[in-house]
């Protein structure tokens, strides 16, 4: 999606003989292109802030219930209880990548939801995770670079400043 990383979402199903319905999950790929290196999605962020966690679970959990009343936000998240930290999405189950907009959060069909409601895809815009970005990380370049290019922005990825 970008001259700086290449973030791939793979979508797979299964199906066990016998099961009642198939088993499907995502994988993603996240290429940092200047060294070709793996893109470690958890050092995007300051993880010595004490509100990392929280900030990022507040605006998975507000993507996710952008369209529910809040009983239905509640009943739904008790499905997810405790809710998965950005560590523990990106090493099991879920999918995670970047993108110019934001993170991209592919969760499996159970980590968030019943099967019957499907596996939850997410955006996570810079603007509302910006607070907690790296500013002198790896990726701090790729991020300056995604916060100056405005005429991407939009009233659901609003303008974000690194």
């Amino acid at each position: 999606i970008s001259e700086e990383v290449i973030s791939i979402f793979i979508s797979n199903q299964t199906y066990s003989f016998g099961a009642a319905h198939f088993i499907s999950y995502t994988e993603s790929i996240n290429i940092f292109t200047e060294d070709c290196s793996d893109l470690n999605i958890v050092q995007l962020f300051n993880t010595s802030n004490d509100g990392y966690d929280e900030i990022l679970e507040s605006a998975m959990q507000n993507q996710l219930c952008a369209v529910l009343t809040t009983e239905e936000c509640e009943s739904f998240l008790k499905f997810a209880e405790p809710f998965p930290t950005l560590e523990e999405l990106t090493e099991c189950c879920s999918a995670v990548a970047i993108s110019q907009y934001g993170i991209f959060i592919q969760f499996w069909e159970y980590e968030v939801s019943s099967f019957s409601e499907g596996s939850e895809l997410i955006l996570l815009p810079w603007y509302y995770i910006a607070d907690i970005i790296e500013k002198n990380g790896k990726y701090s370049n790729v991020l300056k670079s995604y916060s100056e290019r405005t005429y991407l922005n939009s009233i659901f990825e609003p303008e974000w400043s690194f």
